[in-house]
């Protein structure tokens, strides 16, 4: 099977625990974490264009992998040579209008707390 997207990581050898004590001396709720548990030291994600064109305009949803349609169809009219500029100066604009809606939400969000 062809990968569109390989993603690599690299995290310690070792499971470097640690525990943490809130203010009453208790455990915390971060008590007995790994050091790297809220991310990867390194990451690096390759993306295949011509496998990502070959699930798209072949519809062979089975060479996909782990990865959805609708973000391989995303990427494809990002990264693709045979999308014309046009379409994608549009996805972007709709992808920045669409973020932008998104954050507002969180900020209204936020203040009514």
């Amino acid at each position: 099977m062809r990968e569109p997207i390989l993603r690599y990581s690299m995290a310690p050898e070792k499971e470097y625990r640690y525990c943490t004590k809130d203010s009453s001396g208790e455990d915390s709720i971060y008590s007995c974490r790994r050091k790297f548990d809220d991310g990867d030291m390194l990451s690096i994600i390759l993306i295949s264009v011509p496998d990502i064109e070959t699930v798209i305009e072949k519809k062979q949803f089975t060479s996909a992998g782990s990865y959805d349609y609708e973000t391989l169809k995303d990427l494809y009219g990002l990264l693709s040579p045979k999308v014309p500029a046009e379409e994608r100066i549009k996805f972007y604009y709709e992808t920045i209008i669409a973020l932008e809606e998104k954050i507002a939400k969180l900020q209204l969000a936020l203040q009514k707390q």
